[in-house]
């Protein structure tokens, strides 16, 4: 519904490339927290990330570590301790050794090392034995691509989303929602089933480059934001019967943006007052 194309802003952003320049120890920190904290929102719940955290063992003593986060799945509570090394020089056995250390005695806690500069076969081989992984820093996604994930999740539901309730058509070229303009006016077309958006498609002669999707509670929410930027309003659209606005055999009925996200929306809180970009306000 925007002029500019989702897709095309999708791809810069997987190819940016956001990390922290060599030598520069708390900045690696930071990006590798946040790394791994935007993996996490985008596949798991009941997360905690941190930045420069003490953990203690089993005994009683306390460790300082770089990054720490826990997750759930399957009912299971996991724990993951990383070292983060940003140095000039690779890092050594002894680096591995001592991290490894802070972590044997930490029950259920596994271990990781980022390194900005690799690792010496010595390192390698002593984390291999104390089951430490390892990564380099290049093996980390840049977090321009990490965002790009979460745009392409949540702004253009994939084929086996199922509507709750609705349904709506997406250009496989630009992951934008179909819309149309009427005068200075913009309408969004929502439908109460898969059938509905099929017939309409069908009945409108909407080319190949329009697909149904389902919208999840979270694709309603980008829809809606979507709607607000344009000034956009929003048509429910279902067969025809004897009340509404009629096309080709199909009722238009307008819905309220304050109904469709009190009678409808359950997600994330959205902004009360619509954001408008400022060509169309």
């Amino acid at each position: 519904m925007t002029k500019r194309s989702m897709a095309g802003f999708i791809a810069v952003l997987k190819e940016s490339d956001s990390r922290p320049k060599i030598g520069d120890g708390r900045a690696l920190e930071e990006h590798v927290r946040d790394v791994y904290q935007t993996l996490l929102d985008l596949e798991l719940d009941n997360t905690v990330v941190g930045r420069d955290v003490s953990l203690r063992d089993s005994r009683g003593n306390v460790y300082q570590i770089d990054v720490y986060y826990e997750f759930e799945m399957a009912g299971i509570r996991h724990r993951v301790a990383i070292e983060c090394k940003n140095t000039r020089r690779p890092v050594q056995r002894d680096d591995v050794l001592a991290f490894a250390l802070k972590v044997q005695d930490c029950q259920g806690v596994v271990g990781v090392i980022v390194s900005a500069n690799g690792y010496q076969t010595g390192a390698s081989d002593a984390a291999s034995q104390h089951g430490i992984k390892i990564l380099t820093l290049d093996e980390l996604p840049s977090i321009g691509a990490l965002i790009a994930m979460r745009l392409d999740d949540n702004v253009m539901p994939r084929p086996e989303s199922k509507g709750e309730p609705f349904w709506t058509f997406y250009s496989v070229e630009t992951k934008e929602p179909y819309s149309f303009a009427q005068n200075d006016e913009v309408f969004g077309v929502l439908f109460l089933s898969r059938a509905h958006a099929e017939e309409y498609q069908k009945k409108c002669r909407l080319d190949s480059r329009w697909v149904v999707r389902g919208l999840e509670m979270r694709h309603l929410g980008a829809y809606i934001l979507t709607c607000d930027a344009v000034r956009g309003r929003v048509l429910i659209v279902r067969p025809e019967s004897a009340r509404g606005l009629h096309l080709k055999g199909f009722e238009l009925l307008e819905i309220d943006r304050n109904k469709l996200i009190d009678e409808f929306y359950t997600g994330r809180p959205l902004p009360t007052t619509p954001n408008v970009m400022p060509s169309r306000r």
